[in-house]
């Protein structure tokens, strides 16, 4: 039998199907997509890529409604939990001693990983130049 495949296949694997696989693959030390977020260099952008990651998963983990953020209530509640559990002092998050910048765009990359899925996110022409590969272990230079 000859195996079907939507138009999107090739981005879904290459990307990630939702946000869970993409959560999967960086566990797994797998080479994921993502988008650079600082332009700082490596260290600084590792540490972003690790933050956006740990806020993906409290994301998957609370299972939050993100088509109920565009109510502040609700997005200031979530958010709550979100920084709660990040900045915790077993968090993988708060050992980094990140600065705010680098938080906000842990976040924003992380929330728009799990609203449009990693597929729809970076296949976006808008970030098309800021595309890079990495993993969760920083390899050692």
């Amino acid at each position: 039998m000859t195996e079907v495949r939507n138009d999107h296949a090739e981005l879904q694997e290459r990307y990630g199907l939702d946000a869970a696989e993409w959560l999967s693959r960086w566990d797994n030390n797998d080479i994921v997509w993502t988008v650079e977020m600082g332009g700082l260099g490596p260290g600084y952008e590792q540490s972003i890529q690790i933050a956006a990651a740990e806020a993906l998963r409290i994301m998957i983990t609370e299972n939050f409604d993100h088509t109920q953020w565009s109510n502040q209530n609700v997005w200031d509640a979530d958010r709550k939990k979100m920084d709660e559990a990040a900045f915790n002092k077993e968090g993988k998050i708060a050992k980094q001693n990140l600065s705010g910048a680098q938080w906000g765009a842990a976040l924003s990359l992380a929330t728009t990983l799990y609203m449009r899925d990693p597929w729809v996110a970076l296949s976006d022409d808008r970030v098309k130049d800021r595309l890079v590969q990495v993993q969760r272990e920083f390899p050692d230079g």
